[in-house]
This record gives structure tokens, C-alpha cells and sequence, in this order.
């Protein structure tokens, strides 16, 4: 059953769950590190996440864009399916 919320007021915005982060997160910077704009600088419709300046995820996607590009790729051919499942945290992002 949907929260009620009373006349008046508005419901929380609801935060979306760690693994939905982490897929935001990688998204991000996999485009950063394609060259193609992030944030409010993004093209509507290109698709990138329009992560908060100095959150959790903007920083775990500066790190990985960061990082090489060689590891960039192992770390996703090992974690991929556990981060398309949402089982990964943006603290388990190196």
C-alpha cells in the first residue's frame, strides 16, 4: 500500500538504493572518460546521470574515470554482472 501523505505536504524525495548509485556512478564516468559531456552540461536525452556536485557517487565517478583505461576495463569484465544486478556500493568503486 502507498505511504499516505497528508493534504499539504509532500512526500520525501526517495534516494535511489546504493546499487542504482553505483550503476549511476560508473555510467558517469565511462562517459567522462569517452570525452562525452556530464552533468548539466550533458546533451538531454544522451542518457549520462546528472550526478550532485560533491556527492558519493560524483566523487566514486571521478575515481574511476580516473582511473587507466586498462583498468577501468578489468575491474568491469570482473564486476559487471554483480553491478548490473545492483550488488555493488559506490564504496566498493575503486
Amino acid at each position: 500500500m502507498p505511504r499516505q501523505v497528508q493534504p499539504g505536504k509532500r512526500a520525501p524525495a526517495e534516494q535511489p538504493a546504493q546499487g542504482v548509485l553505483a550503476q549511476q556512478a560508473i555510467k558517469t564516468a565511462l562517459a567522462k572518460a569517452a570525452g562525452v559531456p556530464t552533468g548539466n552540461a550533458a546533451p538531454p536525452g544522451s542518457g549520462v546521470p546528472a550526478l550532485t556536485p560533491g556527492s558519493p557517487a560524483d566523487a566514486a565517478a571521478q575515481r574511476f574515470a580516473a582511473l587507466p583505461a586498462a583498468a577501468r576495463h578489468a575491474w568491469l569484465v570482473a564486476h559487471l554482472t554483480a553491478l548490473r544486478a545492483g550488488r555493488i556500493t559506490l564504496r566498493e568503486l575503486p
